[in-house]
């Protein structure tokens, strides 16, 4: 089980990948960071930092037009549920 400091640390380790993904502009890892983001901010319970990471994780897949993966949809939906 995930607790408050292990997401506190994913979370730490996230925005570091995402300044570095926007360092050398790789939407792709940006989108995918900001998707766990949005992740660790539900799990934490933070409901508008999930919308926020979520709706630019959205945009930015739109934009490029690489779209979320079917494996990693189900992992999410599976690990969401493991921690409902």
């Amino acid at each position: 089980m995930l607790g408050a400091r292990n997401c506190a640390d994913a979370e730490q380790c996230l925005s570091r990948s995402l300044t570095l993904y926007r360092s050398v502009a790789y939407p792709t890892g940006i989108a995918e960071c900001l998707e766990e983001m949005g992740l660790m901010a539900r799990l934490m319970g933070r409901e508008a930092d999930r919308e926020r990471w979520e709706a630019e994780a959205l945009a930015l897949r739109v934009a490029i037009g690489v779209p979320v993966p079917p494996v990693w949809r189900a992992w999410r939906e599976r690990l969401l549920s493991r921690h409902a």
